[in-house]
C-alpha cells in the first residue's frame, strides 16, 4: 500500500487539523489549546481502534442481538 510519500506524522498532522478542525477553536490560553490538543489525541487513538476492532464487533453484535444486526 503506497501513502503517497506522506510521512504518517503528517497524515497525523492533518487529522488533527482539519478533521478535527484544532485551528478553527478560540483558544484563550495555551492551556486550553493542549487541552484540545489532548482530547482530539484520545479520539484519533479510539477511531484507530475501532477500525482494527470493527469485525469483531459485528460478530458481537450479531451474537447479542441479531434482529439489530
Amino acid at each position: 500500500m503506497t501513502y503517497k510519500r506522506r510521512t504518517s506524522i503528517e497524515r497525523s498532522n492533518k487529522r488533527e487539523k482539519i478533521d478535527y478542525k484544532l485551528e478553527s477553536g478560540r483558544h484563550r490560553s495555551a492551556m486550553m489549546w493542549y487541552i484540545r490538543v489532548y482530547g482530539i489525541m484520545m479520539c484519533q487513538h479510539m477511531d484507530a481502534w475501532y477500525v482494527s476492532q470493527k469485525d469483531e464487533w459485528n460478530k458481537l453484535k450479531s451474537t447479542i442481538c441479531p434482529s439489530a444486526a
